[in-house]
């Protein structure tokens, strides 16, 4: 009953003109008022987007052994095969992770799902979206790494252990590695309390187990425990050229994340340095190539972070950038394969994990986190956007409803009446055919009388996905 009323709180077929910046009612309860996030400005951009039934693909009720169900990401594999996975453990460092595959698998571009029977590599394979990251190279070679750990007695050279897969994630490597030079990065042990303070988000608010788990054991013992965020491949050039962007913290005191680039020409078994993507340069140390510093409206903590990037057959980049909750997007450019990048602008549009997705029709799509799960739309390579949707409520922190850092109410469901749904942590896409986009998020809904507090705020959730299908006059 309690899944009946979930779903048809969230079905119902949409199809629509987002024209211009007008921005599109999410789906709610009908009494509820919508809070809109303002639209972008500045674009000509007409899109016409026809929206599937939304379909709960797993939760926790369904498969509690597979964890919270929060922060989907979603891989497109080679040969078409999509594979999904989400948070095993609630959102903090080194949690716990599953000894059997969890996750869902689809042949048919998203029409049908069925769970996963491989073991993905070990070492924070179940935290989804930036932490561990299948990249495939090409064919059925594909990469995941993970974070990066300090060689001893070095200052700023790290050991990232990395995977390879050859038949398309099908099965994995054992852990091998590849040293990774990081200027600037001295690292964090998160178990040392003298140092753990100084770290960003959970870490700093204490999300951290008291001592390492098994699974981190074998990598610290390899290396040492100071660690920064690793390699996050996302795009490849014409020539074969992988780029790793990653946040990483340049100073000393640990904050004001920066995103820093490295390239591999060699399918990742090793890379270079190429510098510093974006940061903050009134609380940063200057590494490598600089700019003016920018007005960054953000907390001090999360500017610059999960940055996300497509690259245009060109050679441009576009790399769109989270500052912090409830706070502005930032985007940046590079003309040159990386070499130099403008000084980053404010996107009038809010998020964390933003995801852009460079389509077949050449438009730009750009997905958001809370609050909201939006979605968004650029055809002149990210100056101005257009097409704003977004499937959720919005409020802002300093509405008394915004209890919490991730709670978003979208409505109160009366036959759930202690599982207040609120929006979703992330939004993830990829392109199942042309101008065919998946769409898939989360939902949180508070549990109340639950022993852990980051269940009572947030509770356990579910995967949502929809088709979205883009036409562009």
């Amino acid at each position: 009953m309690r899944k009946q009323v979930l779903l048809n709180a969230l079905m119902g077929s949409l199809a629509f003109w987002a024209v211009g910046f007008m921005s599109v009612q999410p789906i709610r309860a009908a009494e509820d008022k919508s809070t809109e996030l303002p639209a972008p400005s500045g674009s000509a951009l007409q899109v016409q987007l026809e929206i599937s039934p939304a379909r709960v693909l797993s939760s926790y009720e369904d498969w509690p052994e597979a964890g919270v169900h929060s922060f989907p990401w979603v891989y497109p594999y080679s040969r078409g095969r999509l594979f999904l996975t989400w948070n095993f453990d609630r959102d903090l460092c080194d949690g716990a992770q599953p000894d059997y595959p969890i996750g869902l698998v689809s042949d048919d571009g998203g029409e049908t799902w069925r769970r996963n029977t491989t073991m993905f590599p070990m070492g924070g394979p179940w935290k989804a979206g930036y932490v561990m990251h299948p990249y495939c190279i090409g064919g059925d070679e594909m990469v995941s790494f993970w974070e990066a750990f300090r060689v001893p007695d070095t200052k700023w050279t790290y050991k990232v252990p990395f995977w390879r897969s050859r038949d398309g994630g099908r099965s994995w490597s054992d852990t091998q590695w590849t040293e990774v030079e990081f200027p600037g990065v001295k690292g964090v042990n998160i178990y040392e309390p003298s140092d753990a303070y100084k770290k960003t988000g959970n870490w700093r608010h204490g999300f951290v187990p008291p001592q390492p788990p098994a699974y981190v054991l074998p990598f610290i013992e390899q290396c040492s425990p100071y660690r920064n965020s690793g390699l996050f491949p996302q795009v490849t050039d014409a020539d074969g050229v992988i780029y790793s962007f990653a946040n990483v913290v340049l100073n000393e005191d640990y904050f004001y994340p920066a995103v820093v680039l490295h390239t591999s020409a060699d399918r990742g078994k090793s890379w270079r340095w190429m510098g510093v993507v974006a940061y903050d340069q009134e609380h940063s140390i200057p590494i490598g190539k600089s700019y003016e510093p920018s007005d960054v409206d953000c907390e001090h903590e999360n500017c610059f972070t999960e940055p996300s990037v497509v690259m245009y057959p060109d050679g441009e980049m576009v790399c769109v950038m989270r500052t912090g909750s409830f706070k502005p997007l930032y985007i940046t450019r590079s003309v040159d394969r990386g070499k130099t990048w403008e000084k980053p602008s404010r996107l009038n549009i809010r998020g964390v994990l933003p995801q852009l997705l460079l389509m077949s029709n050449g438009l730009v799509a750009l997905a958001t986190g809370r609050p909201g799960c939006t979605l968004h739309f650029s055809n002149d390579r990210g100056r101005s956007w257009g097409g704003h949707i977004s499937f959720f409520e919005q409020c802002d922190s300093k509405d008394p409803k915004c209890k919490h850092h991730s709670g978003y109410p979208l409505h109160e469901d009366p036959n759930v009446p202690s599982r207040g749904m609120t929006s979703g942590n992330v939004a993830s896409l990829v392109e199942v055919a042309p101008g065919k986009l998946l769409y898939v998020h989360d939902i949180e809904r508070p549990l109340p009388e639950a022993d852990d507090p980051w269940i009572r705020a947030f509770g356990n959730g579910m995967v949502v996905a929809r088709f979205i299908t883009v036409k562009s006059p």
